[in-house]
């Protein structure tokens, strides 16, 4: 009976050092996953970190952008308000110039006025000097048949 006991206790050795080995194995197979898991794990990471620290960036351009957008439709308000200054109202120069070219167009009317009279009286001298001219010439003429 004793040696009975002992191969049966010897077989339930082999059985728990088999199933210890089995565990040990499936232990060493479960820390090998655990390990490519925290390898996965901190590369997600790596990921999402990259990603945030795109997405802030995109984020920080994207209210560079509008902050610039911004500054330029208050730009073109400012613009736009000035050229509907400008159309109401223009500018005093244009006008002193407006009034200095009526004053010229006022001066070069009456210039072209006077200077038709004296054109109108130096042709009028003119017809008289020839005509008369034409008048001794034809005196001349009459002498000279007479004779």
């Amino acid at each position: 009976m004793l040696h009975s006991n002992l191969n049966s206790l010897n077989t339930k050795l082999e059985r728990t050092t088999l199933r210890l080995e089995d565990a040990q194995s499936a232990r060493t197979e479960v820390d090998r996953k655990v390990e490519e898991l925290q390898k996965a794990n901190a590369s997600l990471r790596l990921q999402i970190d990259k990603w945030q620290k795109l997405e802030k960036k995109d984020d920080e351009e994207l209210e560079d952008m509008r902050q610039k957008r911004l500054e330029v439709e208050a730009q073109v308000q400012k613009l736009q308000a000035r050229l509907h200054e400008f159309e109401a109202s223009p500018p005093k120069d244009i006008n002193v110039l407006e009034g200095r070219v009526r004053k010229l167009t006022s001066a070069l009317e009456k210039y072209v006025v006077s200077s038709s009279l004296l054109t109108a009286v130096l042709i009028v001298e003119l017809t008289l000097s020839y005509r008369a001219k034409q008048g001794k010439a034809s005196n001349v003429i009459r002498c000279s048949k007479k004779n």
